[in-house]
């Protein structure tokens, strides 16, 4: 004989409006999968519930925007000396990991060859031979 088991009712999870604060707040730092660990609740539940509450996705990325902001800005002021607190070290390991910033140039690809009339490339060496000169009066070579 088979005896039917009765499933429990499935719960529909909403996030309180502290749960939705603390999402913004640990954006920055934590993947998404990060986070459902930290609220206790499996990575399908929480993915269902950015599907129903719109809100959660919203706050996420605002909150991971928000600090990635924060870093650059602290960068730039860095930059030009504007201030002297932080490690600039750990402000770019921040942006290179978080906001998938990169020192890669992309490639680029010409077509075809730029070919110099003989009075262009007269020019061209003169801007070169100023541009060098320059250099060496300032002190960069």
């Amino acid at each position: 004989m088979i005896i039917a088991m009765k499933k429990e009712p499935h719960i529909l999870v909403e996030l309180t409006p502290e749960q939705l604060d603390m999402v913004e707040e640990k954006a920055a730092y934590l993947t998404t999968e990060q986070i459902a660990d930290l609220f206790g609740i499996g990575r399908a539940t929480f993915y269902n519930i950015r599907q129903r509450q719109p809100e959660v996705s919203r706050r996420y990325e605002m909150g991971k925007a928000r600090k990635i902001a924060r870093f650059a800005e602290q960068l730039e002021k860095k930059g030009f000396g504007e201030v002297d607190k932080g490690d600039t070290t750990a402000l770019i390991f921040f942006l290179k990991t978080r906001a998938r910033w990169s020192e890669a140039v992309p490639e680029t690809k010409i077509e075809d060859e730029i070919v110099l009339t003989p009075e262009q490339q007269e020019e061209k060496d003169k801007q070169v031979k100023l541009f060098t000169q320059w250099k060496k009066e300032k002190g960069f070579e």
